[in-house]
């Protein structure tokens, strides 16, 4: 039950990398399926859920042809088989910045394409419905579901003006907590890019705060904006 496909069809390989393939294939498709559920009140691209359907069956494929060697499974071509499929695995995504939830994905397909290019199907299965199950209660009990009054708030001051002092009042009164994370130059020098993350009060009002902000900073631009975009 938990060998590998490929010592239980020695006779016909063939017969084995089918099979390995077609696992992937399901078991991709099942994960796109439950990401597009768990997204469906996001926006999200056709080519993010089309390639968690496809990835797998390709790393499948790769690590399977390495690793089939003279009908036998070899060590070196096992480490081949994941250097490359972990290089394919995110060649795709170095320019595309992803959340740490979407990584998740890549990561889980990943591991599909590899288990069942190495013929081990039974595992790659149950790794993967625990996987998803575990996601599904995740996405159910709302565990770690970030609150719509955590925001990221960006604006620009003059080079002479003492943000910390003046801003401290405003920032107090709309919002529970906030921390400067990032004090940037920008337009030679001459403007204070300043990036906080902030948890507005119940009671604020973002259009009051990004008002009270403009008063102080010679009405430059003030952009807030969610976590998940900022």
């Amino acid at each position: 039950m938990f060998k590998s496909l490929f010592g239980l069809f020695e006779g016909n390989l063939f017969i084995g990398l089918i099979l390995s393939l077609l696992t992937a294939l399901v078991l991709g498709f099942l994960t796109s399926f439950l990401y597009r559920y768990f997204k469906r009140r996001e926006v999200r691209t056709k080519g993010f859920n089309t390639t968690l359907v496809i990835l797998p069956a390709i790393i499948s494929i790769l690590v399977a042809v390495v690793n089939i060697r003279s009908f036998e499974l070899t060590e070196s071509g096992l480490e081949i088989g994941l250097v490359l499929a972990g290089i394919f695995a995110i060649s795709r995504f170095r320019s595309d910045p992803l959340n740490a939830e979407d990584l998740t994905y890549i990561i889980l397909v990943f591991f599909i394409g590899v288990a069942t290019g190495l013929g081990y199907v039974t595992y790659a299965a149950i790794g993967t419905l625990v996987t998803l199950l575990v996601l599904l209660l995740i996405s159910v009990t709302h565990l770690g579901h970030q609150s719509t009054r955590e925001r990221r708030l960006r604006f620009l001051v003059p080079e002479d003006l003492n943000y910390e002092e003046v801003f401290h009042t405003i920032l107090k009164s709309h919002c529970e907590f906030y921390s400067l994370e990032r004090v940037k130059t920008v337009d030679f020098g001459s403007l204070f890019e300043l990036t906080y993350t902030i948890k507005l009060k119940k009671a604020a009002n973002p259009k009051q705060l990004i008002d009270d902000i403009r008063s102080k900073n010679a009405n430059l631009e003030v952009t807030l904006t969610n976590l998940q975009q900022a």
